[in-house]
């Protein structure tokens, strides 16, 4: 008998290759000399006479010939993966690592397989950084599309970047939005290029939504996956439960009023009900229930939509104690991402040694039921001595 059966755009996460796994975009085997080449374009930009210009006052762990671009593309990379999306793999502190030669010290970055992260990115369009200085609009604006240029090549970003790079070309093709982004206030920016973002660039860049448009997205995202699998497995708790639960396990003690600009007010006091009514709520016991039903809807067949469930809650997470503002980097956050990921590895991969007592019964009288059984045969034993096994591998625990 093997294990779990992964399907095949899943594959890559147990070959032990250098992956990046955004959980909403699946994972993705980088190449080993993206790092270089992006820094390398990365550098060329930073030097540039247009970049020098900005001259904003960036912390003390950036290198001066960083400028304005090193931060700003690290914040762009963060928001590329999501914000507070989950982004796991060997490779889940990329955003880090492509800008780590700007870095006074530079981190070592650990490659453990079953490692997470959410950026809570604070960048939007039209960017963050290059427009701290006091160099002109117009040099900051180019700047922001020649970062999304350098970050081309990363798949897992690609259709997010090329939904921004549209939003500056739609920006820049009407003389009166242009004149726009250069006499607006600073503070006005940002709220100018979200409204102007049509619904083809919303759905692939929900954050320009606004945080009730994105928790609405999020929500609706959750509730799906949700459904799935509460119709395959059982065990999976009401979704409104689930719901009251989140935000217990955020570290939130009320539901935010942001919520029933989503749930409508029934839903929203029906949450605030059952958060009531939790009690002393522990977020680990909380985790390992979850962690239960989630790995009951692997060996379903139901990774896909566990995987979308995880990326939901954690996105909830971070969006919910962010509100009224902009989305947190989760934490506390409780979702059992870690734990589903070595469930996981341990259901597709299980540690196997063979027991001397196949062997032993075999040769033993009124074997045949044994060996049907461990060749997969499917006609009834015939009457005789049970035949037992022994369970699965008990994974270790959240």
């Amino acid at each position: 008998m093997g294990g779990l059966e992964i399907p095949g755009h899943l594959e890559l996460l147990l070959t032990g290759e250098p992956v990046l796994d955004v959980y909403a975009a699946g994972p993705w085997r980088v190449p080993d000399d993206l790092v270089g080449e992006i820094f390398g374009r990365a550098r060329e930009l930073a030097a540039s006479d247009e970049a020098r210009s900005v001259r904003a006052r960036l912390p003390d762990d950036w290198l001066p010939d960083a400028t304005a671009v090193a931060p700003e593309l690290l914040t762009l990379a963060g928001f590329l993966c999501g914000t507070a999306a989950v982004c796991g793999g060997t490779c889940a502190y990329l955003n880090w690592e492509l800008v780590g030669g700007f870095l006074a010290e530079p981190d070592s970055f650990p490659r453990d397989p079953l490692q997470w992260q959410a950026p809570g990115s604070r960048w939007r369009p039209p960017g963050m950084w290059l427009f701290e200085g006091k160099a002109p609009r117009e040099t900051a604006v180019a700047l922001a599309v020649r970062c999304l240029e350098v970050l081309e090549g990363i798949a897992p970003f690609e259709e997010r970047r090329r939904a921004l790079l549209e939003l500056y070309r739609q920006r820049q093709a009407y003389p009166a939005l242009a004149a726009q982004d250069v006499a607006a206030p600073r503070a006005d920016l940002e709220g100018l290029w979200s409204e102007s973002a049509g619904p083809d660039i919303l759905a692939v860049l929900p954050e320009l939504a606004g945080p009730e448009g994105y928790l609405g997205w999020a929500c609706e995202g959750l509730a799906a996956a949700h459904e799935r699998l509460a119709s395959a497995v059982p065990g999976v708790p009401p979704v409104l439960d689930t719901t009251a639960h989140l935000v217990l396990q955020a570290g939130l003690e009320h539901a935010p009023a942001g919520l029933a600009s989503v749930a409508g007010t029934d839903d929203y006091l029906a949450v605030q009900e059952r958060i009531a009514a939790a009690g002393d709520f522990d977020s680990r016991a909380w985790a390992k229930r979850t962690r239960g039903w989630l790995a009951r809807g692997l060996a379903a067949g139901q990774i896909d939509a566990c995987r979308a469930w995880l990326d939901m809650a954690v996105r909830f997470t971070g969006i919910l104690q962010g509100l009224p503002g902009y989305p947190a980097r989760p934490d506390p956050c409780h979702v059992p991402v870690g734990g589903f990921q070595y469930d996981v590895r341990a259901l597709a991969r299980p540690r196997r040694t063979a027991n001397p007592l196949v062997t032993t019964l075999a040769l033993m009288p009124g074997s045949g039921a044994c060996a049907r059984w461990r060749t997969g045969a499917c006609s009834p034993a015939p009457a005789g001595p049970e035949c037992g096994h022994a369970g699965a591998r008990t994974p270790r625990q959240a």
